[in-house]
């Protein structure tokens, strides 16, 4: 490779004498390969196709989806991910042999051949994990892959949530096959992860064009999104995927269905689309939740729909802990999209910077804050303090605080 330009097929004139015949040597086999390789496409030995300048547009015409890993072969986090890479294309053609998914290409792009399409698409660390397909006009674009990619099943949920995005339920065999993926996926996705299915009823054709903007908000890992004008096949697909077969779909309603917190439904805001964000952001997690700053969690409080945060903070040996915990799962099932509903032990030390901006004096706490610097942090403390009125109180009063000038983020 030419170091100064990143060409492959460019001679390096900014080197010693001597060294002329290796560089010679470089271009001389970089534009055999480049001879050599055709047009059409060619697979490793798992099945893998082989990506490369001459032949991305050929897999965008086969496939309308490719899920492209662009790699560099001296990497170690590129090694690790080719066999993944591997299994998520064997799971994905399952899927479409046995009829519950479209047909997507997987390929590998090795960078340090392929100058030119780390460039147009912009790869600067390896390995990267793009959505590629043909644009509108005809050209070969390609979308940041923002699913997890810690295992294969975690690549494939993600590929299956977001090519499918708003899945329209019309018929019993789409509404079957629909719930058989995403018994699937959960096969798949093991004791790890659940998938999530957020399912939209209408009755007026404008309220498609409300779960079209909301499913490019929500659908992404293991969160699928359908919606369907009829209440039979919304009723088959909502006892099958989560075993409650007394649940009754009714019109104009969405619906989560998560194993953690079962079926949950609200009514379809008219004019709400934020609320409509958070309340579903919020019922495709745990109620309440342990406090744990993951990458997902973490990610979820910084960057997601819903900036307040309101967190139980005690003793967990204490006798009434369980009792304080349910006062705020009441709320937070009255007041689900408000706010980022946790617990944590006063002794967790990550949770000490956060207790110490509030200035709590007593434990037990309950600790307010904006992870958007909206407000000030806002406490109630002490074990009289933990009941529903007082946790309302504390999120009322947020509503009418002032905003904070500052831009600060905990």
């Amino acid at each position: 490779m030419n170091l100064a330009t990143g060409d492959y097929m460019s001679p390096n004139w900014d080197i010693l004498m001597h060294q002329y015949p290796d560089e010679l040597k470089r271009l001389s086999k970089d534009f055999s390969r480049w001879v050599l390789q055709g047009d059409g496409l060619t697979r490793d030995d798992d099945g893998v196709m082989i990506l490369h300048s001459k032949n991305l547009a050929e897999a965008t015409d086969e496939y309308e989806t490719v899920l492209a890993n662009f790699y560099a072969p001296w990497c170690k986090y590129s090694q690790a991910m080719l066999p993944l890479v591997a299994e998520a294309h064997t799971e994905l053609t399952k899927l479409y042999d046995q009829g519950l998914f479209v047909k997507v290409g997987v390929g590998n792009v090795n960078v340090d051949e392929e100058a030119e399409l780390k460039d147009t698409h912009e790869i600067t660390s390896y390995p990267t994990l793009k959505m590629v397909h043909d644009n509108d006009d005809g050209s070969v674009v390609s979308d940041t892959f923002e699913g997890s990619t810690d295992s294969a099943a975690e690549i494939v949920a993600h590929v299956a949530s977001t090519v499918g995005g708003l899945t329209m339920i019309d018929s019993k065999d789409v509404a079957s096959k629909y719930a058989k993926l995403l018994a699937s996926i959960d096969t798949l996705l093991g004791d790890a992860e659940s998938p999530t299915l957020v399912l939209g009823t209408y009755t007026a054709p404008s309220q498609v064009q409300t779960y079209t903007a909301l499913a490019k908000k929500v659908v992404s890992g293991s969160r699928f999104m359908a919606a369907t004008y009829d209440m039979q096949l919304a009723t088959s697909l909502l006892k099958e995927v989560s075993g409650n077969k007394k649940v009754k779909a009714k019109k104009d309603m969405v619906y989560v269905y998560t194993k953690e917190n079962g079926v949950l439904s609200l009514k379809l805001p008219s004019n709400d689309d934020e609320f409509l964000l958070r309340w579903v952001s919020a019922a495709s997690v745990p109620t309440v939740e342990r406090f744990n700053p993951s990458t997902k969690q973490g990610d979820r409080m910084r960057s997601g729909p819903i900036g307040t945060i309101l967190m139980l903070v005690g003793a967990e040996s204490h006798p009434d802990f369980a009792k304080w915990k349910a006062s705020m799962t009441k709320v937070a099932d009255a007041r689900r999209g408000e706010a980022n509903y946790l617990f944590a032990d006063e002794k967790e030390p990550r949770i000490m910077g956060i207790v110490e901006a509030a200035q709590v004096k007593t434990f037990p706490a309950a600790i307010l804050i904006s992870m958007r610097g909206d407000f000030e942090p806002m406490t109630v403390e002490g074990k009289s303090e933990m009941t529903e009125s007082k946790l309302n109180g504390l999120l009322d009063s947020a509503l009418d605080a002032p905003l904070n000038p500052g831009t600060d983020e905990f």
